[in-house]
């Protein structure tokens, strides 16, 4: 997790509308740091658990407010992305998709999507 902290950070300040890093308790933050990592990551913890949890724990830590603010946050992060949003349904990330190219017959034909 430490690795990808300061991206994890950015997606906790892109969503934490109106509020810096510093004024999030440390408690909060730690807790929105593992449940991000646990989303983005971790292909084997479904989306929904890693929140419920993230949630729950932050319960025995803070008050209801900034429990509210944690589940807002994530929130807000689940719905920033299809990706994501694909994973907390399924609890599997969606494949990739090839962008702007398309596959014709044959394992070697391949047009650019502008050209049709």
């Amino acid at each position: 997790m430490y690795e990808k902290r300061d991206e994890i950070d950015a997606y906790i300040e892109r969503y934490a509308h109106g509020w810096k890093r510093e004024r999030i308790s440390k408690t909060a933050l730690a807790v929105l740091r593992c449940a991000i990592c646990e989303i983005m990551y971790m292909d084997d913890v479904p989306a929904s658990a890693a929140i419920n949890e993230a949630v729950e724990l932050d319960k025995g830590y803070d008050e209801p407010e900034t429990v509210a603010f944690v589940n807002g946050i994530l929130g807000g992060f689940m719905r920033g992305s299809s990706r994501r949003r694909q994973k907390l349904l399924t609890g599997r990330r969606s494949p990739r998709r090839r962008r702007g190219v398309k596959w014709k017959s044959g394992p070697f034909r391949l047009r650019s999507s502008t050209t049709e």
